[in-house]
């Protein structure tokens, strides 16, 4: 009797799919620009963002400020111009686990900049080279292990793809 050996691959379930298609909300866009310090630094001082929430009725819209590492006088400007414009302000950190992830993340919202990866980079407190793909990086924009990175492929010189990944394996339960 001989022996005979068979090699099999499967799919595991369990494994993050890199390749999987993303649908966006349609009926929400995140919009949001920075602004940065002048120097070669380029590091935050405050940004804007707005939340379109499409209704039975039109258009919800959030407006939302953030700031960066500035002064208390510039917070404080920054304050009072939203408290008189009826605009929540923000710490970055504070922005980004309670507005950016929920809407971006959770609620797939359709993420809207002029230079999305600049801006997406004023919010990242780490970067990273991305494995198995050429002219992309990942940014880490929270410390908290639930929410994932951003990869930003570049396509050409005028298109560029971003997409929110979770590398972590989810267990089924």
């Amino acid at each position: 009797m001989s022996d005979i050996f068979v090699r099999a691959f499967t799919d595991n379930k369990n494994d993050f799919k890199e390749n999987e298609e993303e649908t966006h909300n349609h009926n929400i866009r995140l919009i949001i620009d920075t602004e940065t310090t002048i120097d070669q630094y380029q590091n935050l001082t405050f940004g804007s963002c707005l939340i379109q929430t499409q209704i039975s009725s039109g258009l919800k819209e959030e407006w939302y400020i953030f700031y960066g590492n500035i002064t208390e006088n510039e917070i404080q400007i920054i304050k009072d111009y939203g408290k008189e414009h009826n605009i929540k302000v923000l710490p970055v950190r504070k922005f980004v686990e309670s507005v950016f992830f929920p809407y971006a993340y959770k609620m797939r919202a359709e993420v809207i900049g002029f230079n999305l990866p600049f801006d997406l980079s004023r919010l990242a407190i780490d970067y990273g080279i991305t494995r198995n793909k050429e002219d992309a990086f990942s940014l880490k924009i929270s410390n908290d292990k639930r929410n994932p990175s951003i990869r930003i492929q570049s396509i050409d010189q005028k298109e560029i793809v971003y997409r929110i990944y979770n590398t972590v394996k989810k267990k089924e339960g």
